[in-house]
């Protein structure tokens, strides 16, 4: 096998790690095999590019999370500021119909409902963000874990057929 080009490593940064230990099993399974043995020759600099591959696309993998979560943030900042803003123009609503018409029942009723749907429609909207972002934390930490396992599976194979003398 020949080693990798710095081509070849960039591409490889961006893979998922499923390809990578797609790549890595590849690179076991498809060595030379010695006759009458279970031995194989495999491209070590090949197999140790692609575990060092798997140590940078992990942190990559936690950064999205971590990004995930940070938007989560904003989005209740932004829905957050927007509540506020409905509540601060209700509230200057109701205050010029009370100054203007003289209609304090009225205004007061106005801006109460004004009031109670902007907290609403807050309410709603950090829920919303929360499960979405619970999901998608949900689904990283799956990913993650799957991940782990398949590189835990992989050490385990390769530390076999170190055993075994390969």
């Amino acid at each position: 096998m020949q080693p990798m080009s710095d081509q070849q490593a960039r591409d490889h940064r961006t893979a998922p790690l499923m390809q990578l230990l797609d790549d890595l099993e590849a690179a076991i399974t498809s060595g030379r095999r010695f006759p009458g043995s279970s031995k194989v020759t495999i491209d070590g600099q090949h197999v140790v590019n692609l575990i060092d591959e798997l140590r940078v696309s992990l942190p990559v993998e936690l950064q999205q999370a971590r990004r995930v979560v940070q938007e989560r943030q904003r989005i209740v900042i932004d829905a957050q500021e927007e509540a506020r803003g409905i509540l601060d123009s209700a509230q200057e609503r109701a205050n010029y119909l009370v100054s203007q018409a003289g209609v304090l029942g009225e205004a007061r009723q106005r801006s109460e409902q004004r009031l109670r749907e902007a907290e609403e429609n807050a309410q709603r909207t950090r829920q919303g963000v929360s499960q979405f972002a619970l999901s998608v934390i949900d689904d990283v930490e799956k990913s993650l874990r799957d991940q782990l396992h398949e590189l835990e599976r992989a050490r385990v194979t390769l530390e076999d057929r170190q055993r075994a003398g390969v």
